[in-house]
């Protein structure tokens, strides 16, 4: 007797179950009836059935078939019910392992053991990181207890460029200031279902208001704020301020810092070159990479306003395209987890241009677009009266217009034509 085939078996299965002769036959070849054997037994099992078996539409191992579109064979080797497996993204493949939530860049993906140990990523809180997920989430790698730890939990040591889980022992020079990034960011909401929030850094050097009251008074006058030491800075005259992340309520955030004399002198305290004037932004529900996306029409105005700072090597002007996916820590403007941060924003010279800013960026987050050509006829129509608040004639207006289509024209590639009306 020949072996049998799948499609004999198939036949036979009909009727054997019940016939002992038919049974005596397959026994005088050990082949056939092990072969008819794996298909019944798979078949009992649910594992497949005859027309997937007939149809080449399993896999097998050495006991069973199983349909193919419901079992796969796994990283270790086994083959599994899909439903009861993990599928690692990285070998796109089934594992019988739990996979775990890796971040890999800005993105998201579900990596096996193997996977995590063959990429070296590092674990914060049960996830995952690579180098640049790290940067884009403010972790960092303390030598302390050999450890990743969030920025906020953290001090910045200005002697050894590393971050630490204590605070630099600082000397008596620091009587004014806190250590770089010494405390966690506050928050503050005027409502009870806040959309948008903004958050200001602004840098100073100007000995006589930085000293011209202790920390811990500055802290009592404006807990909410931060007061600290700034690597860039003039070690005696500088200092950088940083606000509370409010929620962006234009009118609330100006009296809030004009009630107070105190914070209201150091925002209008001298600055130099060295000073910049970074500004964060975010809107609830939204990543910074998706809010980023929905406002990336307005960066040429933003390379325009602050032109100044557009080679510098702390905040490099680059495309849309090449701010996200580059995303450097020192690049015009960083696209952070939660948060955009406009860092090629220049010094803070008063009070008044920080309400104008906070105008800017209100403006923008109420009118989003990832259209250039339309955020340009903004800049000649509905956004226009403010900007005519700081470029307020004809010639510096002219000019503002220029450089906008200039840096359109080098980071983006696209040609736009002047408004006439920009100088009306």
């Amino acid at each position: 007797m020949e072996n049998l085939t799948i499609a004999q078996a198939r036949e036979i299965l009909i009727f054997i179950s019940d016939n002992d002769t038919t049974k005596e036959i397959l026994k005088d070849n050990a082949d056939s009836f092990a072969a008819f054997v794996k298909i019944r037994e798979s078949i009992s099992r649910n594992l497949c059935t005859f027309e997937h078996i007939a149809d080449s539409r399993t896999i097998e191992d050495k006991n069973y078939f199983y349909f193919e579109e419901e079992y796969s064979e796994s990283l270790e080797g086994n083959i599994c019910y899909n439903d009861d497996m993990y599928f690692c993204e990285y070998y796109e493949e089934f594992t019988e392992e739990e996979t775990s939530l890796c971040y890999i860049g800005r993105r998201e993906h579900r990596y096996s053991d193997k996977a995590i140990q063959k990429l070296g990523l590092n674990e914060y809180n049960g996830d995952f990181y690579d180098g640049d997920a790290m940067d884009n989430n403010d972790l960092y790698y303390c030598e302390d207890d050999n450890e990743i730890h969030h920025m906020d939990d953290l001090y910045y040591w200005e002697s050894d460029g590393c971050h630490h889980l204590n605070p630099e022992e600082e000397d008596t020079s620091e009587d004014y200031v806190n250590g770089y990034h010494d405390g966690s960011y506050k928050k503050k909401t005027f409502t009870d279902s806040p959309k948008f929030f903004i958050g200001f850094e602004i840098e100073k050097e100007d000995q006589e208001v930085k000293e011209s009251l202790y920390i811990s008074d500055f802290k009592d006058s404006a807990p909410l704020w931060r007061k600290e030491r700034d690597g860039s800075l003039d070690d005696e005259s500088g200092f950088e301020l940083i606000s509370p992340t409010y929620e962006l309520k234009v009118g609330k955030i100006k009296k809030d810092i004009k009630d107070n004399s105190m914070l209201l002198a150091h925002i209008n305290a001298k600055h130099s070159k060295s000073c910049g004037g970074h500004i964060n932004i975010s809107e609830v529900g939204k990543t910074g990479a998706e809010l980023f996306n929905n406002l990336k029409g307005y960066t040429p105005l933003f390379h325009a306003l602050y032109y100044g700072r557009i080679d510098k090597n702390y905040s490099k002007g680059k495309s849309n395209e090449k701010l996200l996916s580059d995303n450097e820590k020192y690049q015009s403007i960083k696209i952070h987890d939660n948060r955009v941060e406009y860092r090629i924003i220049s010094a803070v010279p008063d009070f008044d241009t920080l309400i104008w800013r906070a105008q800017l960026m209100d403006f923008i987050l109420n009118n989003q677009t990832e259209c250039i050509k339309e955020a340009f006829f903004k800049l000649n129509t509905t956004l226009l009266p403010l900007i005519k608040k700081v470029y307020n004639t004809p010639e510096k207006l002219n000019a503002l217009i220029d450089r906008v289509i200039k840096y359109t024209l080098q980071f983006e590639n696209v040609t736009l034509t002047k408004e006439v009306s920009a100088a009306a």
